[in-house]
């Protein structure tokens, strides 16, 4: 499901829309479908064969870059499955000259969240956005590391 963040002016945050604007900045898709894949292809004129690699769960990390200066980024995401297990998942930012696209195999990144947990009213540009996506995985990364590191410590405990 695709989602818009709009931001009008430097002063005012992001508004999510179902919805795409003129003003849009930021377009994020959770579990995208190749239908919204090819909608984004036909609109953005991104290109189709680098977008239809998002939804291959085994999508490695990598960069590649368009003719038109346009750059896709793949970044693994984790993510906690049903089981309890961490796993990762693929990530596509996009960036373009005016837009910003978060494109998810799954439902694992959110940008509520990042838009929550930062002070980003003032920033609207692509390449800023995709800096603080990357801090916002970067903290996820590190929040699992610490569980992890934590559950081997109780679990040396109970060894003892």
């Amino acid at each position: 499901m695709l989602s818009y963040y709009v931001k009008r002016s430097k002063n005012e945050g992001f508004v999510k829309t179902k919805v795409f604007h003129e003003y849009t900045t930021w377009i994020h898709g959770d579990a995208v479908s190749q239908h919204e894949l090819d909608e984004l292809v036909k609109i953005h004129k991104l290109q189709p064969n680098i977008l239809r690699d998002v939804r291959d769960k085994n999508e490695l990390p990598h960069i590649e870059y368009g003719n038109d200066g346009t750059v896709y980024a793949f970044l693994r995401v984790p993510m906690i499955r049903e089981d309890h297990e961490v796993t990762t998942t693929p990530l596509l930012l996009v960036l373009t000259k005016s837009r910003y696209f978060t494109l998810a195999y799954g439902s694992t990144f959110s940008p509520d969240e990042t838009i929550r947990r930062l002070d980003i009213d003032h920033i609207s540009r692509p390449t800023h956005l995709a800096l603080l996506t990357v801090a916002q995985i970067v903290s996820e990364y590190e929040l699992l590391m610490q569980k992890t590191t934590q559950a081997i410590k109780d679990v040396r405990r109970r060894l003892r």
